[in-house]
């Protein structure tokens, strides 16, 4: 590693969220590269799935270069070498963000924590281990490290043999998942709630429109034609209140709601995409808002 000028940024065990930098590059290469399926029934079977994969590979990786400016193509890309000045300001800010992480006053009071708790139930251990220990204890949360302690005190009174380093790491990695999951569950509804929510304002304001432009009886049809042929309910029920605005504004136009219901069963009548049951129930649909 140090031939290579790598440096190393320890993580958590089992705490994808320790390293996100690494994280997300797994996750774009595993986007580009999709599944891989290889057929092995004949040898020319194998050479083409695995020519079908490459070439898809390069396909996705050749859509993400730049309409303009300077392009290069990806096998160009990768083996450009890195300029000293870029790898030594890159080398510059990973170190800078280590040191960073460790003069953090959270990290400190993870590791004074852990002393803490080495020290207080006397738990045996070298000093290799005890470094790794504070390395991993600050990436996990204070909540989760004080839940955990909880139930370590309770472990321990039980069964005595359970006064380990490695039976505390195991309760604060299961205690940090539990959170992290619960923390995903309720960011995905709160999203929900906003995209609901949004929906909501966008069909409000849908209805808005509709009520402001004026009203014809061959808009209420072709208004009645998608509320009969929508697939979704909300759409239904929103091209239902929007019929009701749009009669509501019909009403005001005619004196006699008599020729209003004969324009509109003669509009409905000339739609050949309705069937007759479908035209009777819109023509119910009217006179039910009408009265």
């Amino acid at each position: 590693m140090r031939g290579n000028r790598i440096l190393p940024l320890p993580a958590g065990p089992g705490n994808p969220k320790g390293n996100g930098t690494v994280e997300s590059a797994f996750s774009g290469m595993k986007k580009t590269i999709g599944p891989i399926v290889l057929t092995t029934t004949s040898p020319a079977d194998l050479a083409k799935s695995v020519l079908e994969k490459v070439i898809s590979v390069y396909i996705s990786m050749r859509n993400r270069l730049p309409l303009w400016g300077q392009r290069q193509s990806p096998e160009d890309t990768m083996g450009s070498p890195v300029a000293d000045t870029d790898r030594q300001k890159m080398e510059e800010y990973y170190k800078n963000r280590a040191l960073k992480k460790q003069a953090s006053p959270d990290n400190q009071q993870k590791t004074e924590r852990i002393d803490w708790i080495i020290h207080y139930h006397h738990l045996q251990m070298d000093e290799p281990v005890l470094k790794r220990a504070r390395t991993c204890i600050v990436h996990y949360d204070m909540e989760a490290i004080a839940k955990s302690e909880e139930a370590f005190l309770s472990a321990i009174r039980r069964d005595p043999n359970r006064r380990t380093l490695p039976y505390f790491f195991g309760i604060l990695k299961r205690v940090q998942k539990d959170r992290d999951e619960q923390q995903y569950k309720d960011y995905c509804f709160k999203r929900y709630n906003e995209n609901q929510m949004k929906e909501r304002d966008r069909q409000k304001q849908h209805e808005l429109e509709q009520s402001n432009q004026p009203t014809s009886i061959a808009s209420l049809v072709a208004m009645l034609q998608e509320a009969l042929q929508a697939k979704a309910v909300f759409i239904r029920q929103t091209s239902i209140r929007v019929i009701k605005q749009m009669l509501e504004n019909l009403k005001n136009q005619y004196r006699y709601m008599g020729i209003l219901k004969k324009k509109i069963a003669d509009a409905l009548g000339e739609v050949s995409s309705l069937s007759i049951a479908q035209r009777q129930e819109a023509f119910n649909m009217v006179e039910q808002f009408l009265t």
